[in-house]
């Protein structure tokens, strides 16, 4: 494994806050999403200003251009803060916005301070992984499954499961797998509508 980070799949629709010059409040809403420090790197995320590490900094957020624009005008948005749930957020870097045909949208992504687990218990999340070669899939998947199972047993769920791993660009059309909340699409249709 090259790089991995963790993706939370139920990215929240959250109230944030920016205070002016003046020190008035602005309101904005904008999905939120939690992600371990190398989603740039292992998404392939775009940083067009600012820091590409700025997620190793715990609270520090990565927002999309059009975000940048619309809440910090004219004006850089790096450095500049938001605050959402009680907690106060640094901008660390803006990215090229993503296509809205990709599984990873246009929302404020932070990591958590370090001494908290990602998701709180949750189990919505994908595990993206950068592998130094298609050769070593199997050997990786082999290897998350067996180390998965370990965990499992370990706290009691005697289930095993089997770790899947799917290269970014065909999560759309895999269906073939049981907890994925990735977005779907029918191949067969698509190519339809293609011929169309």
């Amino acid at each position: 494994i090259v790089a991995a980070t963790m993706f939370d799949t139920w990215q929240k629709n959250k109230l944030y806050t920016i205070t002016l010059p003046d020190g008035t409040e602005k309101s904005f809403y904008s999905d939120f999403c939690q992600v371990y420090e190398q989603f740039v790197t292992v998404a392939d995320i775009d940083i067009i200003e600012g820091d590409t590490n700025a997620l190793k900094s715990p609270w520090n957020v990565i927002i999309s251009e059009s975000m940048a624009e619309t809440i910090f005008p004219g004006e850089s948005a790096i450095g500049k803060s938001l605050t959402w749930d009680k907690h106060l957020c640094t901008v660390g870097a803006v990215y090229e916005d993503i296509p809205k045909n990709s599984q990873f949208k246009n929302s404020v992504y932070y990591t958590r301070q370090s001494d908290k687990k990602f998701g709180d218990g949750q189990v919505n999340f994908l595990f993206l992984v950068t592998v130094d070669s298609p050769d070593n899939v199997d050997d990786v998947s082999e290897l998350m499954t067996a180390t998965f199972n370990e965990y499992n047993k370990s706290i009691g769920y005697n289930v095993d499961c089997k770790i899947v791993m799917t290269p970014i660009t065909d999560l759309y059309y895999t269906t073939n797998v049981q907890y994925d909340f990735t977005d779907k699409g029918n191949k067969t249709t698509t190519n339809m509508m293609l011929i169309i």
